[in-house]
């Protein structure tokens, strides 16, 4: 599918989301966020906007590359907002086409590396769900145990490289690639375990702000609930549909929510409200990283449709 194509499609999907929102979701339940409840919102959204900032640069001396705080901050800030503003996944290839103009970075080496921060988020993101509802008794034992057998699934290929050594089915092929990638940077132990705990980071930040999103809209959600629905987030974010996934994402925790005998309506709010605060703190930064921007921005005129 054409990458125009896939474009209309996915404004297709959005604006048929927000017409059944529009319709259907009580957004009258925001009048009770007030000001200081926005403020406690956006530290933890702040954090989670470091760590997934900070990823990447974990990763790249490993390949011989060093950013700068400034670079590597304003580098998520503006590819974070092509993606809300752009189809598909535009920041991510802004950002690959940025690093190979300035820092002669090989497109190669930059998917080996979004391969390893694949594999650290969602790892990090299951295993953190699982200790959540263990170390809390609110997880439900067939749910504790499918997250689990997530994670044993995932580890297999880590703990075994010959599963991924082999060409293997088509389907998996792509998969095999990004555990390839890990065993090739494994010898970067140090580098690789940097990345690993600023994914955690990035996913307890997450998880903090959708508890407490809930809780501000008068949700009884745990902890443990939050962070499945930051776990559906994460896996939502391997499929792009609508720019950014907005609606999607929100969609999801609404019903992750439901099904974990939450209000639809209050999980979803919650998704859109921690969104708001977080694309108005990258709305808020993106000046102070103006040069950087305009470098970004015209890399995407370049890029190729």
């Amino acid at each position: 599918m054409r990458a125009r194509t896939r474009a209309v499609l996915g404004l297709l999907v959005l604006t048929g989301l927000v017409a059944f929102a529009v319709r259907a979701v009580d957004f009258s339940i925001l009048a009770v966020v007030g000001p200081l409840d926005v403020a406690l919102l956006a530290l933890p959204v702040v954090a989670f906007h470091l760590s997934r900032a900070y990823a990447i640069q974990a990763l790249l001396p490993a390949v011989g590359v060093e950013l700068g705080a400034r670079e590597w901050i304003g580098l998520h800030v503006y590819t974070s907002l092509a993606n809300l503003a752009l189809p598909l996944r535009t920041g991510l290839g802004l950002k690959a086409l940025y690093l190979k103009a300035s820092h002669g970075l090989r497109l190669t080496s930059f998917a080996a590396l979004q391969g390893v921060l694949f594999l650290a988020g969602l790892g990090t993101s299951l295993a953190a769900a699982l200790a959540t509802g263990l170390l809390t008794a609110a997880g439900d034992r067939g749910l504790l145990g499918l997250l689990g057998l997530g994670l044993v699934l995932l580890a297999l290929p880590l703990l075994a490289p010959r599963m991924v050594g082999r060409r293997g089915p088509a389907v998996l092929r792509p998969l095999f690639e990004i555990y390839r990638s890990f065993h090739e940077l494994k010898s970067e132990s140090r580098r690789v375990a940097s990345a690993v705990g600023v994914s955690l980071l990035a996913f307890a930040s997450m998880a903090l702000a959708l508890f407490l999103a809930l809780r501000v809209l008068g949700a009884r959600g745990s902890l443990f609930e939050a962070a499945v629905i930051a776990l559906v987030i994460v896996l939502s974010n391997q499929i792009l549909i609508t720019p950014g996934n907005l609606g999607v994402q929100e969609f999801a925790a609404g019903l992750v929510g439901s099904s974990l005998a939450l209000d639809f309506d209050r999980a979803l709010v919650a998704m859109l409200l921690v969104r708001v605060v977080s694309v108005g703190l990258l709305v808020a930064a993106a000046p102070f990283f103006a040069a950087l921007g305009g470098k970004v921005l015209r890399l995407s005129r370049t890029a190729p449709d």
